[in-house]
């Protein structure tokens, strides 16, 4: 055989069996999604759902402006992106976990369980269509379960059930949370969270790292519902919060906090130790600041750093538990706090409680 046939022909065998895999690396790093109604140029899918099935890990999904009805459930590493404009607001949320501490049901707009990287950027997470009409399963904007990633410039809202369920203890913004063994690593930073009922951000349980920073936390003001809370880390979490503007959170049955049985905070360390609380303006709550715990729970809340907040319109500005040894309270301004800081003796208990989200 003539020697360039030859090479020609040998060429062509070793082309076609890479052809498969070629065509897999040209697969898109960012598919789009819009709605029927206000399309897209280039979108693949309607549904968010549909193009988080068919992702791969890394890719990215961009969902255009529009309204979306659907509940979206991620087990795969990928970034979920949000044009502005774009509007998250399901009629009806259905369980879609359950807790990994205490197995109570959950209903939640986006639901992120046992991914590594997943990063949830922009876009309005509206739980206002929830149609849940009993306290359980307890709603929730966006959740991360064993799972890591970002939370960056959303806006969560509305997780509050109807006015009769208003004093049920649901209704989350964002809700961290680790269990079975398994870790959580999640970045919340420069999102807008309010209307929830009982919390704004939370991270709970033993395996769970956060870093929360630059969010705007705006709790109902005066309510005789769920005693609120801002930001809570709790039960062995760990991690900072730095730099928040956490305001309204205010249980309006508690005329004076040491005859409460309730109570509303703006910030809540509750069993966790060495938190950084550091940077944030807090105010127009009940207890800005609490590392406390119930009067029924052992020692919790060591080594937790309190410093450089600003800490207004108060009863109390830093309540600590009784049998927390060391804290570092240095550096906080207070402006119109009735007591800036109260440091129960060991031997006592406090009536009210925070009753934490869990």
């Amino acid at each position: 055989m003539d020697s360039k046939i030859f090479a020609l022909a040998l060429m062509l065998t070793y082309a076609f069996p890479i052809a498969p895999s070629v065509r897999a690396n040209n697969a898109p790093k960012v598919i789009l999604v819009s709605t029927v109604n206000n399309p897209c140029p280039g979108a693949a899918f309607s549904r968010i759902q549909d193009a988080i099935d068919a992702a791969s890990a890394g890719q990215t999904i961009e969902v255009c402006a529009g309204l979306y009805s659907e509940t979206p459930q991620i087990a795969t590493s990928l970034s979920l992106k949000f044009d502005s404009g774009a509007l998250l607001m399901p009629t009806s949320i259905h369980q879609s976990t359950v807790s990994l501490a205490t197995g109570s049901p959950i209903a939640a707009i986006i639901t992120v369980r046992n991914a590594l990287g997943v990063d949830i950027e922009g876009g309005v997470i509206d739980a206002g269509g929830s149609g849940i009409s009993e306290c359980a399963p307890n709603l929730m904007g966006i959740v991360y379960q064993n799972s890591s990633g970002t939370v960056k410039r959303s806006w969560v809202r509305n997780t509050q059930l109807v006015s009769r369920l208003n004093g049920c203890q649901s209704g989350d913004g964002i809700f961290i949370q680790s269990g079975n063994g398994g870790t959580s690593q999640v970045t919340v930073t420069e999102n807008h969270v309010d209307g929830y009922q009982k919390n704004g951000i939370t991270a709970n349980e033993l395996g769970t790292q956060v870093e929360i920073s630059l969010n705007t936390v705006v709790g109902a003001g005066p309510t005789t519902g769920a005693a609120q809370n801002g930001i809570q880390i709790g039960f062995g979490a760990q991690g900072t919060i730095k730099r928040n503007f956490v305001t309204s959170n205010i249980w309006s049955s508690c005329i004076s906090t040491d005859q409460c049985v309730f109570f509303a905070t703006g910030v809540l360390i509750e069993q966790s130790d060495e938190i950084t609380v550091e940077d944030n303006s807090i105010g127009n709550s009940q207890v800005n600041i609490s590392s406390m715990v119930r009067a029924s729970v052992a020692v919790s809340g060591d080594g937790t750093e309190i410093r450089k907040n600003t800490i207004t319109n108060a009863q109390i500005g830093i309540l600590k538990s009784a049998n927390v040894l060391s804290i570092d309270k240095n550096g906080n301004h207070f402006e119109d706090v009735d007591i800036p800081f109260v440091d129960p003796s060991p031997f006592l208990t406090t009536p009210g409680t925070t009753h934490p989200e869990r």
